[in-house]
């Protein structure tokens, strides 16, 4: 008996040890009001930290490089036209370009910096103004950039070497244009995906552009009664395409499901839907109470030939390939607002009225579902993160997947919560572990919403702005406001 509680007690310690030596922060000072940097993965070529803050001169950026283990590699500032702003960015090997641009300046800029030769090189190109930008990549050194010009879609490829700008082919007759995705696939041809109201459905619309930029077009329709409400294209060689997204029902902003489309040169072999009620586990973030009304009243329902209606919208992430199966992250959310007194004015004098403003989006639960080459689901499950509120719609839960494992992470002020699943069954749900600070005897009053990226291998990044106490007065001070990046292995 002492023999299996001293094992237990080894291995409890151990496990806690490597937790530590794997951890490891950066911080830097910070003011409350200053702008947060942007924190940008680089993979194994490290991360990059990008700020501006509110002491430095208009149009000035600084960039700090950080080695895989958080030293600081080197550090540069650059400008860049002032009235323009960092609008996305994306990475390349060991090269980070991001795009400047505003959309009521007729001009766009690309800065490279090069992580492996420390230097930032700035490329100036005149374009429309009223130009807002959507998705970018990056292929052959060439930067390509989609977007919303004048309420029609575009896009343009950039020739960082001679400076050349050339717009693509993007004409498209529809309505509630939305661009979805750009990207490289792997026929190296740039693929843009594009959601629109044709007639009475919204369609979704797949240009791919070759080197003489001519565009092979893909076109997938909905049955008479849905909408699609987006798309992720994923290529299964230089013939075959994989696409999955969600779908609703005309002229409704709530999503009903998934749907999963085959095609081979173009023409469909396949095209499945999947209810979220058809779902193992889409409603198991909510209590058993809450799951067996739910269930109840889809009985219910189906009994009356009717269907019971999500009122979820879900963020779509982007497929990813698990040993000959496919995976597709969705983020389920929906807008909140909040009443608001306005002083107004009359010539009878003031008064006030009250009117509806947005206040957020308030996210639920994220729900991962592995779909096999046929269309069908072979594994789901559900992910609770009703705690998250935010005003942008961006991706707050990261995946991380092998041929085995399937890891969804977030952070929530100061905390990752990890799931995860092995070969598709769970195997944890709902763990925790709070973000070491630097110092002993920390105390942190106050930690932001906080943000998580998958690095590279079993490596997380997370990062956010925290109010920290130290009654030693470690860190050179009893209370300290800093911007942390932690680096986190499990």
């Amino acid at each position: 008996m002492q023999k299996r509680f001293v094992l237990i007690l080894i291995l409890w310690s151990t496990t806690w040890i490597v937790i530590a030596q794997d951890t490891i922060r950066v911080e830097i000072d910070q003011k409350y009001n200053d702008p947060q940097p942007e924190v940008v993965s680089a993979g194994v070529f490290g991360v990059v930290l990008l700020e501006h803050k509110r002491d430095m001169s208009p149009g000035i950026m600084n960039l700090i490089h950080y080695d895989t283990v958080l030293e600081k590699r080197w550090e540069q500032e650059f400008p860049f036209t002032k009235k323009l702003d960092l609008v996305d960015h994306i990475v390349e090997r060991d090269k980070l370009y991001m795009v400047f641009n505003d959309e009521y300046e007729e001009t766009l800029e690309v800065a490279v910096a090069d992580l492996s030769v420390k230097q930032v090189n700035v490329f100036h190109f005149p374009y429309f103004n009223r130009f807002d930008i959507k998705e970018m990549c990056v292929k052959n050194g060439e930067v390509y950039i989609a977007g919303m010009l004048r309420k029609l879609p575009a896009a343009i490829r950039l020739n960082l070497k001679e400076l050349l700008l050339t717009s693509l082919p993007m004409a498209i007759n529809g309505d509630r244009i939305e661009i979805e995705d750009m990207f490289v696939a792997k026929n190296e041809r740039v693929s843009v995906t594009i959601a629109f109201q044709q007639r009475r459905n919204k369609e979704v619309l797949i240009k791919e552009f070759d080197e003489d930029n001519i565009s092979d077009d893909l076109l997938i329709t909905p049955t008479e009664e849905y909408d699609l409400v987006n798309g992720k294209v994923s290529h299964l060689g230089s013939k075959s395409k994989i696409v999955i997204g969600t779908y609703g029902y005309r002229n409704s902003d709530a999503t009903q499901g998934f749907y999963i489309a085959g095609f081979y040169q173009n023409q469909e072999v396949f095209k499945k839907y999947h209810h979220f009620n058809d779902l193992d586990n889409f409603y198991s973030f909510k209590s058993d109470r809450e799951q067996e009304r739910i269930e109840e009243i889809i009985e219910k329902k189906k009994s009356q030939g009717r269907e019971y209606k999500s009122k979820y919208r879900i963020m779509t992430h982007e497929v990813i390939s698990q040993g000959g199966n496919y995976l597709m992250l969705g983020e389920a959310y929906y807008p909140t607002y909040r009443q608001q007194r306005v002083r107004r004015y009359s010539p009878r004098g003031y008064y006030y009225e009250t009117k509806i403003v947005f206040d957020g989006y308030k996210y639920t639960h994220a729900v991962v579902v592995a779909f096999n080459k046929k269309g069908d689901i072979i594994w789901d499950y559900s992910f609770k993160i009703n705690d998250i509120k935010s005003m942008e719609l961006k991706e707050h839960v990261r995946v991380n997947s092998t041929n085995e494992i399937t890891k969804l992470v977030y952070n929530l002020e100061g905390k990752m919560n990890i799931m995860t699943i092995r070969n598709g069954k769970m195997e944890s749900k709902d763990e925790n572990i709070a973000l070491p600070s630097k110092y002993e005897n920390d105390q942190v009053k106050y930690s932001d919403l906080g943000q998580s990226e998958h690095w590279y291998g079993n490596h997380y990044l997370a990062w956010g702005y925290q109010r920290i106490r130290n009654i030693e007065g470690k860190g050179s001070n009893k209370k300290r406001n800093v911007f942390y990046i932690n680096k986190l292995t499990f």
